[in-house]
């Protein structure tokens, strides 16, 4: 704990996105510091990311890093940070996590050697010590571990490596004894880890049974509680004790439920900050809604550069087509935009007045 800091929150990454925290400390407009410990440290300037460091990482790449694990004891404390300089390409950096960690998961348990004619380089980079290692025995995972802080910087070179020729990968390496089967084990994070993972996957009634075994051990865990029903509790809107009045995102949440319940076109919706973090959603429970948010500001990112470009005026909609449906981007202010998932079949007038009538609202309600 920083000397003249006020500790906000502790917990883990397991229970809270990097990316929640950071959309809690911009709502709440937080100077301070993020902690993870062991790996790094984030500056918060009135819920703008500031400075970033992460090992001998700094800036956007040390951002990337921290946002790339999903695990880690962090704690957010208020304070008053050195400088006044917040980072640059925030959005960038979590969207690109979320794109290393997919490449992770299809590279981390390869096994590499270098190809005899082709001698490595040194480029300077973190990959250089890994591929004196490569032995054609040991994963890639297995290697990268003793080096914290250089995984995501690690991912792309072993893949150029690999598209250039450079190394190879060794097939028929026989696995290590897997470590006992989380379904045999009692331990709460264990349950809670393969239970999330479960979820993703769609297997909603083994992943419900897991979690439901956590909270035995744990009853009051409100994070467990979120998701060991079929549906997380935090998208069924339930009404405020004592009839108080809603927040302001609590009001944008029903918003978004109202349109995606009386418009049978539209499967989800989420409103997003210019910064990537997500205001408020009503999305299904397999679809992460840090991945939405990333998305939506990336795409806001390059659809104004090109109206600017192409003197269009301001940026105002965009739609992305794909062989399952539609991504529709929408402003509704100067801070966010609303991002609709429509179905494939979608009848795109009546879902454009929708979506123009709901942007409306929510530029209202977000002043």
């Amino acid at each position: 704990m920083r000397p003249r800091s006020t500790e906000l929150l502790r917990g883990d990454l397991r229970d809270v996105s990097l990316v929640s925290l950071l959309q809690l400390a911009q709502v709440e407009a937080i100077s301070g510091w993020l902690r993870i410990e062991g790996r790094g440290e984030i500056s918060l300037l009135k819920g703008h990311v500031g400075t970033v460091a992460c090992g001998r990482l700094t800036g956007v790449e040390a951002l990337r890093e921290l946002a790339f694990h999903d695990r880690g004891r962090f704690v957010l404390a208020r304070g008053e940070p050195a400088g006044d300089r917040t980072c640059d390409n925030v959005p960038f950096a979590l969207m690109d996590a979320y794109r290393l960690r997919d490449e992770w998961k299809r590279l981390a348990d390869t096994v590499l050697r270098r190809v005899d004619d082709k001698p490595w380089k040194p480029t300077g980079g973190p990959f250089d010590p890994i591929v004196l290692e490569l032995d054609g025995r040991r994963s890639l995972a297995e290697l990268v571990d003793p080096h914290p802080g250089i995984t995501t910087l690690v991912i792309d070179a072993a893949l150029d490596a690999l598209r250039l020729g450079l190394v190879e990968r060794v097939h028929g390496v026989p696995r290590r004894p897997p470590p006992l089967a989380v379904v045999d084990s009692e331990d709460y994070d264990d349950l809670v880890d393969r239970g999330r993972e479960l979820t993703r996957r769609g297997e909603f009634d083994a992943a419900e049974a897991l979690l439901r075994r956590a909270l035995a051990r744990r009853p009051d865990d409100r994070a467990v509680q979120q998701v060991a029903g079929p549906r997380p509790a935090s998208r069924r809107g339930r009404a405020r004790p004592g009839g108080s009045p809603m927040t302001r995102s609590e009001q944008i949440s029903k918003l978004l439920r109202n349109l995606s319940t009386t418009t049978p076109d539209i499967e989800a919706a989420a409103v997003v900050d210019n910064d990537g973090l997500l205001i408020a959603s009503a999305l299904p429970a397999d679809v992460e809604d840090d991945r939405v948010a990333a998305m939506s500001a990336a795409l806001l990112g390059m659809s104004e550069r090109i109206v600017r470009e192409l003197a269009r005026g301001e940026f105002s909609l965009v739609m992305v087509r794909g062989s399952q449906g539609f991504a529709i981007l929408a402003r509704t202010g100067a801070d966010a935009v609303l991002t609709v998932l429509a179905t494939e079949a979608a009848k795109l007038g009546l879902v454009f007045l929708d979506i123009s009538r709901a942007a409306k609202e929510i530029g209202r309600l977000l002043g």
